[in-house]
Order: C-alpha cells, then structure tokens, then sequence
C-alpha cells in the first residue's frame, strides 16, 4: 500500500474579538463594561463597603501597632525619609462630629428669633456642670456685669472664711456715708451694725449695693482683682466693687460725690445717651466678662469644695430679685440665679437643676434699645429653655 498523501492543512482562520468574561459589574447581563469602568484606573469612582487594597495596608486596626503583624499581613515597614509608620487613628463617627461642632457653636438665628422683634441683641451660654460642654452664641464677645460681680465678691468672701482669713461672724457698722442707694442697708435711715456674714447674705439675696462695697472691703480689693487669674477666667476683668464704679461714674459726669449721683440719677438730669458714655458702660473701664466664662466660673463653683458650694446655692437660691431665666422653666427645675441690670443692659445667670441629674449652668445678657423690659425678660427665659433643649439633644 503506498503512502497516504499528507493532509492539507486548515486554512488560516481570522483572528476574532473575545468577549471579555461577564462580571459582576457588566451593566444588564451584557458584556459591555459600565461607563464608570470605562474611566481609567485612576479616574474611576472608588466603591463603597471596602477601601482599596493599599489603603488597608496602611490603616490595620485600631487596636494593633503600626508595626504589628495584622491578619497575616506583613507590618508596614518604616520609611527612609518619613520614619515609622503612623498609628492608626480612630475614625470620627458622625455623631461624635455632631457633638464636636455643638461643643463650640450654636445657629444664632436660635437665639436671634427671641430678640430680633424686640429690638434687643443677645449673648447667651449653657454649660453641662458635669462634662464641661457648652454651647452658646457670642459667648466670648465682652459683657458688663454689674451686679452680676456679686457673685464673685461672694465666692471669694466664702473661700476666705473657709481658709480661716475673715471671721464671718464680725461686727460692721452701715453708716449713712456707706448707703449707695437701693434694697438692703442701702435704702436705710440709721445706722446699723451687722455680721460681715449677714451682709453677704442680703448682697446675694436682695442685691445690696451698700453690703456688697462693704464686703468687698473687708475681703481686700486686690483679692478680689486677682480673682480671674486664679481661677484661669481669661476674659474676666474685676475693677472693684459698686461704688468703684459709682465713683467713676460721677466722675465722667463731672459730679462732686455719690450722694449728688444719686439726686441727679433720681432727677432724671441725666440722659440715657449720656450716661452710655461713661466708664460704666464701657467694657474697657469696668468689670466685664464674657457669657462662656461666666458659666466656667459657676462649673467651679459646684464642683468645688462641699461647704463653699453649699453656702453659694443657698445664697443664690434665696435671690428676691430678678429670675429673668426661670420665667417659664419647668416647675421641677430648682434655680439658684443672680441677675444685675442697668440701662441698656439686661444680665441674668443661674444653675438649673432638673429631676433627672442634669445640671446646667446658663448666662444670658441682652441689650435692650427700647423700653420693653418685661418682653425682653420672656424672651431671656425662651432663650434659656432653647439652650437646654439643644445641649440636651
């Protein structure tokens, strides 16, 4: 048999396109890429669910080192020129980035919305007495505290009896050269001889001007001055007690002493114009503030030691005058409040204590430009349950 012949090969066949393997990001079951994978690698949207490869590398877990071994990957090795590898940081959650920016800052159109129609303005703070977080709305703008500065003047009396410095028990004598005009032994006909103790009390209590410049002298002025750095306040500024600030009142008037102060002041001699343009209302020439302060002090004075705060809520507690913030609080809600006004200022702050254990510390100071006193103490009181609704959400 002879050879069979050799079998012609196959024609050459023409090259055809390979329909890339379906996957699961082909668009309707097709083989057509989607115009997101079109995009080169660089270009294209990162997923969600789980990061790219290098950037897991770079982030193990937050409770491995940075050179730890992690999941059977190898450690990250440290760099020639950068050094060792950061720690992971842990991410911010989103609430904790709510918290964070409630912790600093507040819409002032909450706040606004009370004052705006009246035609006042506003500075207000809260602070939660038992983390420090507050919130508020030009809480660091400069406020006057006129008889808001009792309450420092109380603090300091109470901590040096606690330190043995001044006998609370102390007789003084209220003289008609000490009477400064108002409640308290500042509105008496004769004279009078009280505790020094008793007389912080009625300065706290029935806002006695008169008490309050003699308590301050006996404490000593430069204790008193020195207050704010000691207690690490930085834009607290203590001049002196009432009648420092009487005194250069009558002194910009171009008025021989207190007592004709008084009678011009009670004469109505005296425009609201011009006694804006004195030292008084000038946050560079009096005692001023700042609401975030204010409250910083009151966190100090709960938090300190048991008998000086216990005194200090009795004190404010018992407080005739103002209560411009408890307005329209909750029945439950215990207030300790001390309030200071002049024209053109409207202050106020206090300690709400609810039911639950909550604590709050509130400082609300308003500018008034007309003479609508009561609507502006409501929308104080609107202003301060505002506040306690937004550092309690």
């Amino acid at each position: 048999m002879g050879q069979l012949p050799r079998a012609r090969p196959d024609p050459p066949r023409l090259l055809q396109h390979r329909r890339r393997p379906r996957s699961r990001h082909d668009h309707r079951g097709h083989g057509r890429l989607r115009d997101a994978d079109r995009r080169p690698p660089h270009r294209r949207r990162r997923r969600r669910g789980r990061a790219p490869a290098r950037a897991r590398d770079r982030q193990p877990p937050r409770t491995a080192p940075a050179t730890q071994r992690v999941h059977g990957r190898p450690p990250r090795r440290e760099h020639p020129r950068l050094g060792p590898p950061r720690p992971h940081r842990r991410p911010v959650r989103p609430r904790d980035r709510r918290r964070g920016r409630l912790a600093h800052r507040l819409d002032r159109a909450v706040i606004d919305r009370f004052f705006a129609p009246l035609g006042a303005r506003a500075h207000a703070h809260i602070r939660d007495l038992a983390d420090g977080r507050g919130i508020g709305v030009r809480e660091d703008e400069p406020v006057i505290l006129v008889s808001v500065v009792k309450l420092f003047i109380a603090w300091e009396f109470r901590r040096q009896v606690a330190e043995g410095l001044v006998d609370p028990a102390a007789m003084i004598r209220v003289t008609a050269a000490d009477r400064l005009g108002g409640t308290g032994t500042a509105g008496f006909l004769h004279d009078a001889q009280i505790s020094v103790w008793d007389l912080a009390a009625l300065m706290m209590e029935v806002s006695d001007n008169s008490a309050a410049d003699l308590v301050a002298r006996h404490i000593g002025l430069g204790s008193l001055r020195s207050l704010p750095a000691r207690a690490g306040l930085k834009r607290t500024r203590l001049i002196g007690s009432p009648r420092t600030i009487l005194e250069e009142v009558a002194k910009d008037l171009g008025i021989a002493d207190l007592e004709a102060l008084a009678h011009v002041l009670d004469s109505g001699s005296v425009s609201t114009a011009e006694l804006r343009a004195t030292s008084a209302w000038d946050p560079h020439r009096t005692n001023v503030s700042t609401p975030a302060d204010l409250t910083a002090f009151l966190r100090q004075v709960w938090n300190g030691p048991a008998d000086v705060a216990a005194d200090m809520r009795t004190w404010m507690r018992r407080q005739l005058t103002g209560g411009r913030l408890s307005r329209l609080a909750p029945s439950e809600v215990v207030v300790h409040g001390r309030s200071g006004s002049l024209p053109g200022w409207l202050n106020e702050v206090a300690v709400w204590e609810w039911p639950d254990g909550r604590r709050h510390a509130i400082a609300v100071f308003a500018q008034p430009t007309r003479r609508n006193f009561r609507e502006i103490e409501r929308a104080m009181s609107r202003a301060a349950l505002a506040l306690t609704d937004a550092i309690s959400q």
